[in-house]
């Protein structure tokens, strides 16, 4: 993949997707981190992760995937499943 074709980052630096090939062919696409930062009772911070993720997602259905996901970004992260780490 070239610069030009890479996910596009904000002005922070932050990735807005990612792409992962499964052995199957499909691909899970990675939308929308976030760091949640938490007080613990000590006063610490501890983090919590969140991604949505759309899984098995068939890539020769779109002809250009990284394209579609770039105009359709809202509908990818409303089909898109929360996880929390």
């Amino acid at each position: 993949m070239s610069r030009n074709d890479s996910p596009p980052v904000s002005e922070h630096g932050r990735r807005f997707y990612a792409i992962l090939g499964r052995a199957d062919g499909l691909v899970d696409v990675f939308l929308d981190g976030k760091v949640h930062p938490i007080s613990t009772d000590d006063g610490a911070t501890d983090y919590d992760i969140s991604f949505r993720v759309a899984r098995g997602i068939d890539p020769t259905c779109y002809g250009d995937l990284e394209a579609h996901i770039r105009e359709n970004y809202t509908d990818w992260l409303d089909c898109a499943e929360v996880v929390w780490m």
